[in-house]
């Protein structure tokens, strides 16, 4: 399984919390360039965190590197503010 899908829950509880899933899964859809951007940021930024935050930004990088995995992520978020 890949390191990703190892915090989707609470990913999608702190966007869900602060109301930001919305928000997150249109970026996810449709923000491709933004997202390969960010996740370019994400990787610059790991030499500074601690390894448990470092493995969780690294695990946010791949899951907006790969469409697959941001349209199944977009797709939970959306189906969480469905219930």
């Amino acid at each position: 399984m890949p390191n990703q899908y190892l915090f989707w829950d609470q990913w999608e509880e702190r966007l869900s919390r602060w109301k930001l899933h919305t928000l997150a899964a249109e970026l996810l859809e449709n923000g491709s360039a933004l997202t390969l951007l960010f996740s370019q940021a994400l990787h610059l930024t790991q030499p500074f965190l601690s390894p448990e935050q470092s493995k969780e930004m690294d695990a946010l990088a791949e899951l907006l590197e790969s469409k697959e995995s941001s349209t199944a992520f977009a797709s939970r978020l959306r189906k969480e503010r469905n219930h």
